[in-house]
């Protein structure tokens, strides 16, 4: 459902005429428009068939009034999912970022959930800032994981169960709720401490970083960084290759050579089957 729908689903629903079902969406259009409505031209020749002054305020300030609800609303949505972004950006810088997206990028429906999943790729078109852009793709991560599906957890009994020649040919599922983010610096510290408003620790050294984001058996987020082979086979068993292949894949993808892949494999079986990473695929 769009966001016009959305808005006047009432109406349709009421078999209201087709002049009531166009006022919803031009008032749809009125209050997602970045520029206050006493400056905006357009709107302004448009209210007179539709808004009348009131005792106590002009047909502009009354819309004006519903579009800066509207804006506060949903950027109050994106501070929530994004506050340590918000807050090394200052309220200013912040303020101009999400009006800038949201104009660009007006909600695609209802479900504030999806909000922010462009924002990101956004503000990497808005800044050359390596760290900032890092951390909106992090803190995207920690967002996208919590509302994402389960699925059941693959045991270590199971995958011990397999025929070890068949192994290779294995097809292993990743859960579902689990991200999988490559960054230029260890940010995961930084974010704690300006989501928690404490004292930001200092700027990390640039190092290609491998984070995972997943819920744990509460339901709540955990990070932990891993190894560039570890990263690199979790992606690749997650766009459905078989084992073998993903192994050889990965151990190219992060230089490692096939002693350390296979050294390194009875370890992630266990943990990864342990934090429940791996599913059954059902």
């Amino acid at each position: 459902m769009s966001t016009n729908e959305f808005l006047h689903a009432s109406v349709r629903d009421a078999n209201a005429p087709d002049e009531l079902r166009a006022l919803a969406d031009t008032f749809v259009n009125w209050i997602q428009r970045p520029t206050v409505v006493h400056d905006d031209d357009a709107v302004c020749r448009e209210l007179p068939a539709f808004v009348a002054d009131s005792p106590r305020m002009l047909a502009e300030d009354q819309i004006e009034a519903y579009r800066v609800q509207y804006l506060d609303r949903l950027a109050g949505a994106l501070e929530d999912d994004f506050r340590a972004l918000a807050r090394r950006l200052g309220s200013a810088q912040w303020r101009a970022l999400v009006t800038d997206f949201l104009a660009a990028h007006p909600p695609p429906d209802w479900n504030l959930y999806t909000l922010g999943a462009g924002l990101p790729a956004f503000l990497a078109t808005q800044t050359e800032d390596a760290v900032t852009r890092d951390l909106a793709r992090l803190e995207w991560a920690f967002c996208d994981a919590f509302g994402d599906a389960d699925a059941t957890p693959l045991t270590a009994a199971a995958l011990a169960a397999v025929d070890p020649e068949a192994l290779g040919e294995l097809v292993l599922a990743v859960q579902p709720a689990l991200r999988l983010v490559e960054l230029d610096f260890p940010l995961c510290e930084l974010r704690i401490a300006l989501r928690d408003d404490t004292e930001a620790p200092k700027i990390p050294e640039s190092k290609k970083t491998y984070v995972v984001v997943a819920r744990d058996h509460q339901r709540g987020l955990e990070y932990m960084y891993v190894t560039a082979a570890a990263y690199f086979t979790l992606t690749r068993l997650r766009r459905g290759e078989p084992l073998g292949a993903a192994l050889e894949g990965a151990a190219e993808d992060a230089g490692a050579t096939e002693d350390e892949m296979l050294g390194a494999l009875g370890t992630w079986f266990q943990n990864w089957t342990a934090w429940g990473w791996l599913v059954t695929g059902d």
